[in-house]
C-alpha cells in the first residue's frame, strides 16, 4: 500500500532594510564613514585656524593704523554664545527593498 502524505508551506516575504543613512544623520555612522568625515573636518577646521591666525597678525601688523589689540582680546575672550540646533529625527528615509515575494510552497511524500 502506497501512502501519500501533501504538505503545504509558506514562504514568508523577504525586506531588506537599510537605515544606514537615517542612522549617519542622527550620528550613529559605520566607523568608516565616521573616521573619514572626522577627517575631513579636522582638514577644515586646520584650514580655518591657519586663515584666522594669518589674519590676526595681519591686524596685529596694522597696529599703527588704529587697531586696538585690548579691544580684539576682549572680543576673543568673551565671544557671543554660539546657537543650538538640535535635529534628532533624521531627514532621509529608510530604504525598503522587497527581495523576494511570498510563495507558496507545496510537496509531497510517498511512503510505502
Amino acid at each position: 500500500m502506497l501512502t501519500v502524505r501533501p504538505s503545504i508551506g509558506w514562504q514568508p516575504p523577504l525586506l531588506l532594510i537599510d537605515a544606514t543613512e537615517p542612522l549617519g544623520e542622527i550620528g550613529l555612522k559605520k566607523s568608516l564613514a565616521l573616521a573619514r568625515d572626522c577627517a575631513a573636518e579636522a582638514r577644515q577646521k586646520a584650514h580655518e585656524n591657519i586663515a584666522a591666525l594669518a589674519r590676526e597678525g595681519d591686524r596685529l601688523r596694522d597696529i599703527h593704523l588704529g587697531v586696538s589689540i585690548i579691544d580684539e582680546t576682549v572680543a576673543k575672550a568673551w565671544p557671543p554664545p554660539k546657537e543650538v540646533n538640535v535635529g534628532l529625527m533624521p531627514r532621509s528615509p529608510v530604504k525598503i527593498t522587497p527581495a523576494g515575494g511570498a510563495r507558496p510552497e507545496a510537496w509531497f511524500e510517498a511512503m510505502a
